[in-house]
């Protein structure tokens, strides 16, 4: 019966070892199984144009000063992340400066959500072309909000006139689009 108790201490001891390396193996990694994908081939993008317009483009003042609003459209099919704008104010004679602001909202009362927007650019003076960007953009079928101010006294008829581009260009590039990635998992 010796033998046999010795056996028998053995096997329990062996199938204790055997519990125990059970519980010590964790259970994420014993009940689990990795899967790793990887990207392979590529897709071209089918279509997507860029598209910004504004309505309306121009602003006129006669005799005094003041706001004016106008709605930016993203007409396109793709987001943006900026918007450049080429600001031209008319020759013409008077005292006064002009500023450009946005607002992601309607304009209410003259002011933003309760604040003044964000400005485009300084300001523009009589007879002057500038090119200016602002980051504050419409999503895909979306608007933002423009005002345009005079600040003085016009003597004669002066006319702010916008030109709206996407930045860089009118056609998207390669680099700006991608089609979604595929992985395999």
């Amino acid at each position: 019966m010796a033998g046999g108790t010795a056996r028998t201490r053995r096997r329990a001891a062996v199938g204790s070892l055997a519990a125990l390396l059970v519980l010590a193996v964790p259970l994420s990694a014993a009940g689990s199984t990795v899967v790793k994908g990887a990207a392979a081939g590529t897709e071209d993008v089918t279509g997507a144009a860029w598209g910004v317009s504004s309505s309306p483009t121009s602003f006129t003042w006669d005799l005094i000063g003041g706001s004016q609003t106008a709605t930016v459209a993203n007409d396109g099919t793709v987001a943006l992340t900026q918007i450049s704008y080429t600001v031209m104010v008319s020759a013409g004679l008077g005292l006064t400066t002009f500023s450009l602001a946005v607002c992601s909202v309607a304009w209410s009362g003259g002011l933003c959500s309760g604040g003044a927007g964000t400005a485009i650019g300084g300001t523009y003076g009589i007879n002057s072309v500038t090119t200016v960007a602002s980051s504050v953009v419409p999503p895909v079928g979306g608007h933002v909000y423009l005002k345009a101010t005079a600040s003085g006294i016009t003597v004669t008829s002066i006319t702010m006139t916008l030109s709206l581009a996407v930045t860089g260009s009118n056609t998207p590039a390669s680099t700006q689009l991608r089609s979604a990635v595929t992985t395999n998992q």
